[in-house]
């Protein structure tokens, strides 16, 4: 089902914020669109700086102070979610605490034209589902 949703909406990057289905755990692609800011992943390219058991890793100079799960060290960048536009009822722009005011300026302003564009494909959505 998420196949027929990612033909209909093509995720949109503009500097390193981007909007695209939703991929939280228990979010429904054909409800939500989430708005993501990307940034450098600090983990990437050091596995050698770890001690390794099964999938999780330790820092080497901290070795009991926190543990890092294999998976975050495969992509040159990390990302979390700034905004969710709900698409199941008329959609509804919501920040995820104050993210979205925390933004530095040229973030910020790519983050509006991202809100706008992504409002659209979320409106189109909700208002087709309300034709049927």
């Amino acid at each position: 089902m998420e196949e027929e949703y990612e033909e209909k909406i093509q995720p949109m990057r503009l500097g390193n914020v981007e909007f695209r289905l939703a991929k939280s755990l228990g979010r429904d692609p054909r409800d939500y669109v989430d708005i993501v800011l990307w940034y450098p992943n600090a983990y990437y390219g050091r596995e050698g700086e770890f001690e390794w058991s099964g999938e999780w890793a330790t820092p080497k100079d901290h070795p009991n102070s926190y543990r890092v799960h294999e998976s975050c060290f495969k992509n040159p960048e990390s990302c979390y979610t700034v905004a969710t536009i709900e698409i199941r009822e008329e959609p509804d722009v919501r920040s995820v605490g104050l993210r979205a005011f925390e933004l530095g300026p040229k973030d910020y302003a790519d983050f509006l034209a991202i809100v706008k564009q992504a409002y659209k494909y979320a409106y189109q959505t909700w208002s087709d589902a309300q034709n049927y």
